[in-house]
């Protein structure tokens, strides 16, 4: 076995196994097939889509979580719609999907949620490294870690903090939505959300100069 890349897959089941304990969510068993394959199961409940976003990208936040640039290339071969040779990512896909399967959004604007979703995830498995960590060198000690081990672990962390990444921080990596938006609401709408902008704009410029004054 490649250490190096079952490390990774251990890293990737490890993020899973941590979002749900920061997401105050039941533990689950998490395993490592080989050094390609993992699987950290769910519960067997529905939960909201808002929760199951965070989920879904911590695996990849905590397998690239210092390379975010390849989340975004994945990202990216989903909204240009050239995603045949990464069917085999099946967090990328479903992350994806969760929003693109009300067929109601455009590209751009899925494009988008699933970032947010992965820069919020890279913060708290950043945050939480150590559990991440901890988890990971237990799956390529003993190939899994058994729904009461994680239990265990949940009980001995603790509840989790809140961790916020800053939307300043995130939204950098927006791609621009005016064509989108434009799509959505019609003309009418999109150019009352663009005078509103405009209008917020003149604001605080003429605020700013107010100030220089």
């Amino acid at each position: 076995m490649n250490r190096h890349k079952a490390r990774k897959t251990a890293r990737h089941e490890a993020g899973h196994v941590v979002m749900r304990w920061y997401l105050e969510l039941s533990a689950t068993r998490s395993e490592i097939f080989n050094e390609e394959e993992g699987l950290t199961s769910g519960s067997g409940k529905m939960i909201d889509m808002d929760i199951a976003k965070y989920l879904l990208a911590a695996g990849a936040a905590a397998e690239y979580r210092n390379w975010p640039a390849h989340f975004e290339f994945i990202m990216l071969c989903y909204k240009n719609g050239r995603v045949d040779y990464r069917k085999a990512e099946d967090d990328f896909d479903e992350l994806w999907h969760i929003f693109a399967k009300f067929g109601c959004y455009p590209n751009g604007i899925i494009y988008n949620q699933c970032i947010e979703s992965y820069y919020q995830a890279l913060r708290v498995i950043r945050h939480y490294r150590s559990k991440v960590d901890e988890v990971t060198e237990l799956l390529l000690a003993h190939g899994c870690v058994t729904e009461p081990e994680a239990k265990d672990l949940f009980a001995r962390w603790g509840k989790p903090g809140d961790v916020y990444a800053s939307y300043k921080s995130v939204s950098r990596h927006f791609v621009d939505v005016s064509d989108d938006l434009e799509i959505m609401l019609g003309d009418s709408d999109a150019a009352r959300l663009k005078r509103k902008a405009l209008s917020a704009e003149q604001q605080v410029n003429k605020k700013h100069k107010t100030d220089e004054l």
